[in-house]
């Protein structure tokens, strides 16, 4: 199974790529798998809470998270299956992770692409231009630097000051 000192350069960079990938498959497999265990909640019987079934498996509770975060958005949600499934197997976790809050139904075959084929660093430059493009569009209009302080202005506004101050727009707009 293991190589000795005297192999092959090509063949140990070879089997060093194959067990990347391996790796990196059996990262997504276990996230699927330990959704499922969670959402179902196959750890009852076998331990008080999830995260006890965690411990008591010697894995780190944060690390199960995030292989659930990634495996949740793209095996479930998004439906990544497959030779798309060796593009994630590729990226390292905390790549995966700040690709979980920005890739939808809509980018999705993009943003595998930006997985296979960019760096690490520029995939993170990538995710952060592509978060302040969406912070400048909403529902499908650029907004103003005013508007966006107006949104956050409004956000701080209980239930009742949103409806009297959309009460008083749109009295002021009918006359």
């Amino acid at each position: 199974m293991f190589l000795s000192e005297n192999s092959d350069q090509s063949d140990i960079l070879r089997r060093f790529a194959d067990t990347r990938h391996k790796f990196g498959m059996v990262r997504i497999e276990s996230g699927v798998l330990l959704y499922l265990i969670k959402a179902h909640r196959f750890w009852e019987g076998r331990a008080e809470s999830f995260n006890k079934f965690l411990a008591d498996n010697q894995l780190s509770a944060n690390g199960a998270n995030q292989f659930i975060k990634v495996a949740h958005k793209f095996y479930f949600e998004l439906g990544v299956r497959d030779e798309r499934l060796s593009t994630l197997a590729k990226c390292s976790m905390s790549t995966l992770l700040m690709a979980v809050d920005k890739v939808n139904r809509h980018n999705l075959d993009e943003m595998l692409v930006k997985l296979e084929m960019l760096s690490k660093e520029d995939i993170r430059i990538e995710l952060e231009a592509m978060g302040k493009r969406e912070e400048r569009i909403f529902n499908g209009v650029e907004v103003s630097e005013n508007m966006k302080h107006a949104r956050q202005l409004i956000s701080t506004l209980s239930p009742e000051e949103i409806l009297t101050l959309r009460n008083e727009l749109f009295n002021k707009t009918r006359s």
